[in-house]
């Protein structure tokens, strides 16, 4: 993986009313703001905003690192990065942003800002039907 760091520079989250969520749009946008060299590296600004329809927003800029530079020079001469460079920085931005997404709409009271999956266990009569969930064993 190219990818040698990620951090975030802000984050911004707001939410704008307090209505019951109901059925609620979810969007997610990362856009590419600048690429520069440093090194053998290119520098990537990126933003990532996960937006709520008339609920709120969550909005973050960060930067990452990525080997080679390639990337930074194809920017600097045509504003844009190669398909598969651009889908790893995409999906690592979309990775990590979610999380932090996650946690921070939890404490705005939004919707979580991607479908959670929790297993689910069903007894019946004595059986337990679902999926084993492993972990500790609790007496």
């Amino acid at each position: 993986m190219p990818i040698r760091s990620m951090e975030l520079q802000s984050i911004e989250a707001k939410r704008y009313t307090r209505d019951k969520p109901g059925n609620v749009r979810v969007d997610h946008n990362v856009s590419i703001i600048n690429v520069s060299p440093e090194g053998e590296d290119s520098l990537v600004d990126f933003s990532y905003t996960v937006t709520y329809g008339h609920l709120g927003m969550i909005r973050m800029e960060g930067r990452l690192a990525y080997h080679g530079a390639e990337i930074a020079a194809m920017w600097a001469e045509k504003r844009k990065i190669p398909d598969d460079p651009l889908e790893e920085i995409y999906n690592v931005i979309m990775d990590n942003g979610s999380f932090e997404a996650l946690v921070i709409a939890k404490k705005l009271g939004l919707p979580p800002p991607v479908p959670l999956k929790i297993p689910r266990i069903k007894v019946e009569k004595g059986k337990t039907t679902g999926k084993a969930v492993h972990g500790p064993e609790v007496a």
